[in-house]
């Protein structure tokens, strides 16, 4: 095809050098994909490991408001002050609805932990000898509101996250 042309013949003899060059060319976008990527991994960990941070962060702050709110330690100190008078299941409407409260806010923390939206060790490292201690010293009152309101599953979250953190 070429007849002695001399652009045809420069042609001819660069061919390998251009097949050459689009092999360098080639290599080096390889190796800028293979480098972006490697980079985008980099970041999803690191963002993952950040995510989990911020969770844990949340998660405590959500269980700090929750258990040190006013009417929290109110509810609580109420409850306390009727067990330790030997009151297992109270009488009065404002001391049933301290323990009720105290085992409402037990239950929605339990379930806040069983669908992940706190971290149940940042809870467990807060709180748990605290709601053991509570849970058993409030068993009477909790079958009773089980028993009166049949209702045999009444604060099952709360008393899952127990029977878990027994072993």
């Amino acid at each position: 095809m070429c007849d002695g042309n001399a652009l045809c013949q420069w042609s001819l003899s660069a061919l390998p050098h251009v097949a050459s060059v689009a092999n360098i060319i080639a290599s080096i976008a390889v190796w800028v994909t293979a480098a972006f990527v490697w980079r985008q991994v980099s970041l999803q960990t690191r963002t993952l490991s950040t995510d989990s941070r911020r969770f844990a962060r949340e998660s405590a702050s959500h269980i700090f408001a929750s258990l040190q709110s006013e009417s929290f330690r109110g509810a609580r100190s109420n409850m306390l002050e009727a067990l330790n008078k030997g009151i297992k299941i109270p009488k009065d409407k404002e001391t049933i609805n301290c323990f009720r409260s105290v085992l409402n806010t037990y239950e929605m923390l339990g379930l806040t932990v069983k669908y992940g939206a706190i971290d149940e060790h940042v809870w467990e490292g807060y709180w748990k000898k605290a709601l053991i201690r509570d849970w058993d010293r409030l068993s009477d009152f909790i079958q009773r509101e089980r028993e009166t309101f049949d209702h045999a599953t009444l604060f099952e979250d709360a008393e899952a996250i127990v029977k878990k953190w027994r072993g």
